[in-house]
């Protein structure tokens, strides 16, 4: 069977949290903290995703835009800034498997 949607999304939040645990200085974490710290971020970014689709609603669009997620962003007090710092000191990765056009 291949791997659904939802697999494809769990596997490359374990590997952002492995990037974050290694660049916080940590060396070692257990598959169960990995698998329950993804759980928690997927929720956390399905969260901001349906705030960000209320925010393009209320605008009374049918398509978000950059600025309908940093609305929310700012609105739960996410400091934008050390998004852009982490950014440009992170190697970006990529993608395993081809993704189409949103």
């Amino acid at each position: 069977m291949p791997p659904t949607s939802y697999d494809f999304a769990i596997h490359y939040l374990e590997i952002v949290i492995k990037r974050l645990i290694e660049d916080q200085g940590f060396h070692f974490i257990s598959r169960g903290a990995i698998k329950k710290l993804a759980g928690i971020l997927r929720g956390i970014l399905e969260k901001y995703g349906e705030s960000t689709r209320l925010f393009m609603e209320h605008a009374g669009r049918t398509k978000p835009i950059v600025e309908d997620a940093v609305a929310v962003l700012k609105l739960k007090k996410v400091n934008i800034r050390e998004i852009r710092d982490y950014a440009k000191h992170a190697t970006p990765e990529m993608v395993g498997i081809p993704v189409g056009d949103l």
